[in-house]
């Protein structure tokens, strides 16, 4: 028997060969981080997406959806969407030229022996505008990929880089992936309809989700 679930989602990506989306559950990732103490050890992963069927064109990576989905066994299909918030998620892989505030916050976490690095960048007129990370990307690993499908939780930085701003205009968010260095950038841009944002499109040569 067919069971249906409804929810509030984040479209992490969208697989449009194979017709399927990864969602994060929006509540649960929003309930941990303001309260991560609450969880215990038989808590499932409120970060971990769950892959569903989907109509290519009907949503793209990063927005924020409330859904029906359908569920047949193990098999999910979304029903019903209506978008709640239109943040954009961009992935790119073997970008070269990568810009400088990301390799600066690289040097400095390999400095310091991290694996993760983060920094605030700034507008011209000192104002912050977006929040960069960047994660360490040795050879043999996949953590272009890991970010992509969820083992690489990153709902958790924009969240909180939601928590510091008082509007609610549209985000874009940035997954690059370092062709010349070992990193891959993760790179929250506070308004997707801004300068930084077109910016960074042109620069990279991105239009969609890769």
């Amino acid at each position: 028997m067919d069971t249906t679930t409804t929810g509030r989602y984040r479209v992490l990506s969208v697989d449009a060969a194979k017709s399927v989306a990864r969602l994060v559950n929006f509540d649960d990732a929003t309930r941990a981080v303001d309260a991560p103490h609450d969880a215990t050890e038989d808590d499932a992963d409120p970060f971990a997406p769950i892959a569903v069927s989907v109509t290519p064109d009907t949503i793209h990576p990063g927005a924020v959806i409330d859904a029906t989905i359908e569920w047949e066994g193990d098999t999910a299909q979304l029903k019903t969407v209506s978008v709640v918030k239109s943040d954009r998620f961009y992935y790119k892989r073997s970008v070269t030229g990568m810009f400088e505030a990301a390799i600066d916050a690289w040097r400095t976490a390999r400095a310091a022996g991290d694996a993760v690095g983060s920094t605030v960048t700034r507008s011209t007129d000192g104002e912050p505008n977006g929040v960069l990370y960047v994660f360490a990307n040795q050879p043999g690993e996949q953590t272009f990929d890991a970010i992509r499908t969820g083992g690489i939780p990153i709902e958790p930085l924009i969240l909180r880089a939601e928590a510091d701003l008082s509007d609610d205009v549209d985000r874009g968010v940035f997954i690059l992936e370092s062709a010349e260095h070992g990193f891959v950038a993760v790179y929250i841009v506070f308004r997707n309809d801004g300068i930084l944002a077109e910016t960074v499109r042109d620069t990279y040569d991105i239009r969609t989700d890769e």
